[in-house]
């Protein structure tokens, strides 16, 4: 256990950004073209408007009526469009900051990034990264793991899954298995508010996507529905292999969810919010619990509060 106190935690000014064989950082492309995809709609949706124009008969009472009612659908239309793109953009900007990194890798160790690049706006002072001395370092995992997405009731019912998705991961083992420096940091740091793009509008700090398992490691979602590190893994392992112990895990298919047990399905629900897929957790707590669409979301923010 003595080792294990080489662990720290530094602020981003004491990285050593120089000395770095690799940086992993969260891509900024699927929040583009989801940015650009949602703007693009605004001029074109107004000018196809404008172009066939309404079409009603406004010298009556019904076609003034349904004149108002096409204009109400067009401009909220247009306002979700402008919503849900300058969110997609403010995270695309995020992604393009120097602070937008996860782990760096140096010949001497491995520095974990507790902070989301969503949340640089937080001070710069904190204490958020963890350096993990090489000697520390047991071995990587490169994992890749299969995940059974079930389809959602609204859809046409089915009694086997409709979809695998696949997710990678990387996990650090240590000699050490006390990680509560870790943890804590990770637990305050998403305990913390800061402003947002918007003035004067302050949000929850989201802390960044590891998890810290038991037995001394820490698991950095490297490729899932809400992350998205560059490099891929397959580039890491190159990077990597000639300083640390590597190995590379694919994962084999799942049996269908609803084959399981049930105490096995709500372990599938635990992973789902761990990782943050709160929208196929909501999907399979009404398959487990027989949950309306309500309560499936109020059941899953009360288990994330939980975990």
């Amino acid at each position: 256990m003595s080792r294990y106190k080489a662990l720290k935690l530094i602020s981003v000014s004491d990285v050593p950004f120089d000395d770095a064989i690799l940086i992993a950082r969260m891509s900024p492309w699927g929040h583009g073209i989801a940015s650009f995809m949602s703007l693009i709609w605004l001029p074109l949706f107004s000018m196809f408007a404008y172009q066939q124009g309404l079409g009603f008969d406004t010298s009556s009472l019904f076609g003034v009526l349904l004149s108002s009612f096409a204009s109400l659908v067009i401009g909220s239309v247009a306002l979700v469009c402008l919503i849900v793109g300058l969110l997609f953009m403010s995270s695309c900007i995020a992604a393009l900051k120097s602070s937008n990194w996860t782990l760096l890798a140096t010949p001497q160790g491995l520095y974990v990034n507790i902070r989301s690049y969503m949340d640089f706006r937080l001070p710069l002072s904190d204490k958020v990264v963890v350096f993990i001395p090489k000697k520390e370092i047991r071995k990587l995992h490169l994992r890749g793991q299969k995940f059974r997405v079930l389809q959602n009731k609204s859809q046409s019912y089915r009694q086997t899954d409709d979809q695998i998705e696949t997710y990678s991961f990387l996990e650090i083992s240590l000699y050490g298995r006390e990680l509560s420096l870790v943890s804590d940091c990770l637990k305050n740091e998403r305990l913390k508010y800061g402003p947002t793009f918007v003035k004067g509008v302050r949000s929850s700090a989201k802390g960044s996507a590891i998890e810290v398992l038991a037995g001394g490691i820490i698991k950095i979602h490297w490729k899932t529905k809400a992350t998205r590190l560059t490099p891929n893994l397959v580039t890491v392992e190159e990077l990597l292999k000639p300083y640390y112990s590597l190995y590379h895990r694919g994962g084999s298919e799942p049996p269908p969810i609803r084959d399981l047990k049930q105490d096995e399905q709500e372990l599938r629900l635990l992973d789902l919010v761990e990782s943050g897929n709160m929208i196929d957790a909501v999907i399979l707590a009404r398959e487990i619990y027989g949950f309306g669409l309500t309560d499936a979301k109020n059941f899953i923010s009360d288990l994330q509060t939980k975990t």
